[in-house]
């Protein structure tokens, strides 16, 4: 292996731990080989004069001329992770063969895993990864710029050049949902200070939450763009490469399908096949759906066990709080439950219905599990907040004591919230830092009993104990979902802002120090926008509308300080009115916020 690398032309330095138990080889590609790759794959580089900021595919006339811009990192003309992409495509490139031996191309995924299961004494492969930049360079200079300073802007050019388009998209969504907190946040902290139990101002804040979450999606799709225009992303999805699984699954035909438009030989090619007669592609999806109605009817069956049964027998009229929380405790571990359990075996039948991009495949997987996750999450509340006093059956009674179900329903979002929160910060921060922890206490005694003197260890063994970062989709997935939380139901809980906002600061800066400290650099990953997590939001955004409609019609009785006599067909007038109204009001604010502005177009087409 080593000489087939060397053989590729790259530089290669080797070290041996002090445990005398590994070798590590760092691998690197001198100036002459990147500008030859650079110019083969027409890497993009920008330019210092004329146009600054002007992306062009790279000319070795442009660097003697001195035109280009230097990279954010420091480097010369080549971003480390442009460097890295480079030395990565090469390694991985089909050897040359004059016929007269077989040699296949370096797959190091391959090549770790068949080692790991050879033969017990025969020195395996135990990983390969980018190496992060050293701590005293710009890796440092990041660190303090971004994690450690609260009240700065993120530094997303860094980020941009340190770990591509896609992960600078998320902290970029992320900063901006958190800036775009602060005002249900402060309205949320000013109707709790106003009100007892009920008040007249829940009508308005309920319609200021359906303009936000509006004013929202208008206003990131505007900035989506714009940094769509500054990173020259546009064309992303029309080149991206096809994903391993794809064209090695036995499902892809391979160089036998013809095209029936351009006439020409695809070299792979999936049939997409019908869900009548079930065939293709399509009948995988429609097992798909059957999963995700599956797991919907099972989270909906035990919501309704969970209150009718163990939670309402524990309310008594005026005595709702025992029976409230333990309500909400219950629909919480369920929620996570369920979800674990969705989660674990989901992500194989996205697999199985082999999409050709990574992007693709993404989009399956967020829109065919959002119908789980909007279930899942929000139906116990919405149970009881509409359903239970709302509708009667002969065998089941699941009206609130006094028939009042708007303390009930307050209790249960703040537990059932709250829990989800401690949970998740548990699952994402002090598990893995335990387990970080316990492993290198470890392999510490381990190696001072072998060599008996101070342990050390190079920055190339400490990322080999990093964990992994597969992709961005599980990060947004608390989030967005969080978003739902406030859009749907934070009229009931006012300050749920507040304790949303205050997570999500601290959570930013502390996802990006695990990044950059305590993560392996993951490999370049590009994307044009936050794909179908913006779908999500949109029906996030019109399901607030219903909600709100309905909590303020039929749950609260703050209709009562406008119209005091209101009969019961009378609220659900009103309802279907506020409804209409709340929706009028989502269509002007889409229309007066076009998601980009003729400014950010004309700076485009100058550049």
């Amino acid at each position: 292996i080593i000489s087939r690398i060397r053989m590729l032309g790259f530089n290669i330095e080797q070290m041996v731990n002090q445990g005398q138990d590994k070798i590590f080889l760092k691998i690197t590609l001198p100036k002459e080989m990147l500008v030859r790759l650079a110019i083969d794959r027409r890497i993009k580089v920008r330019l210092d004069k004329g146009a600054p900021g002007a992306p062009v595919e790279y000319d070795p006339k442009l660097e003697r001329k001195k035109v280009l811009r230097e990279p954010d990192d420091g480097r010369n003309v080549f971003s480390s992770l442009q460097q890295l992409e480079m030395a990565d495509v090469l390694l991985r490139s089909e050897p040359f063969s004059d016929g007269t031996d077989d040699v296949e191309k370096l797959v190091p995924e391959q090549m770790i895993t068949d080692t790991v299961k050879g033969v017990e004494g025969i020195p395996r492969i135990l990983g390969y990864y980018y190496l992060h930049e050293p701590l005293l360079g710009h890796r440092g200079k990041m660190i303090k710029e971004w994690p450690l300073s609260y009240f700065k802007p993120q530094p997303l050019y860094l980020v941009q050049s340190y770990f591509g388009e896609k992960i600078a998209l998320y902290y970029a969504w992320l900063g901006y949902y958190i800036s775009m907190l602060w005002l249900p946040a402060v309205l949320g902290i000013m109707l709790a200070l106003s009100q007892e139990s009920e008040s007249p101002y829940n009508l308005t804040y309920c319609m200021a939450l359906v303009v936000w979450t509006t004013v929202f999606s208008c206003l990131w799709k505007r900035l989506e763009v714009r940094l769509q225009y500054e990173y020259d992303t546009q064309n992303f999805e029309e080149t991206e490469v096809l994903r391993l699984q794809y064209t090695t699954n036995p499902s892809t035909e391979k160089g036998t399908h013809i095209n029936e438009i351009t006439g020409l030989t695809e070299d792979f090619w999936m049939d997409e096949g019908s869900y009548f007669p079930p065939k293709g592609r399509r009948a995988r999806i429609a097992i798909s759906y059957a999963f995700v109605a599956a797991f919907c009817a099972l989270a909906i069956l035990l919501d309704t066990c969970a209150y009718a049964l163990v939670a309402l027998p524990m309310m008594q009229p005026g005595d709702v709080t025992a029976g409230s929380a333990v309500c909400g405790i219950l629909f919480a571990a369920i929620t996570l439950l369920l979800d674990l359990a969705f989660d674990s075996q989901f992500e194989h039948l996205i697999q199985e219905e082999n999409w050709p991009t990574a992007t693709l495949h993404e989009d399956s997987l967020i829109l065919r599990s959002c119908a789980f996750k909007v279930v899942c999450y929000y139906f116990g509340p919405f149970l009881v907040a509409v359903v239970a006093n709302n509708v009667v059956t002969s065998t089941l009674d699941m009206s609130c004591p006094d028939s009042y179900c708007m303390p009930v329903v307050r209790i249960i979002i703040a537990v059932q919230f709250s829990v989800l929160m401690v949970a998740h910060e548990v699952k994402e921060y002090l598990v893995p830092s335990i387990r970080t922890a316990y492993r290198n206490f470890v392999n510490s005694e381990a190696l001072k009993k072998k060599v008996k003197k101070k342990v050390f260890t190079y920055p190339m063994e400490d990322e080999l104990n990093f964990q992994s970062l597969e992709g961005v989709t599980s990060f947004y997935t608390v989030f967005v979902y969080q978003f739902g939380w406030v859009a749907l139901f934070a009229s009931v809980f006012p300050i749920m802002p507040v304790i949303a906002l205050a997570c999500n600061l601290v959570e930013l800066r502390t996802d990006a120090f695990a990044l950059l400290a305590q993560t392996k650099r993951p490999r370049y990953m590009c994307a044009t926008d936050i794909g179908a997590w913006q779908t999500v939001m949109n029906v996030l955004a019109t399901l607030a509308i219903l909600t709100n409609s309905l909590l303020v019609g039929l749950t609260s009785n703050s209709l009562y300080f406008y119209l005091p006599d209101l009969t019961g067909v009378q609220r659900l007038w009103c309802v279907a009115i506020l409804e209409h109204v709340l929706f009028l009001l989502k269509l002007l604010v889409e229309n007066f916020l076009p998601p980009d502005t003729q400014e950010d177009r004309e700076a485009y087409e100058r550049q």
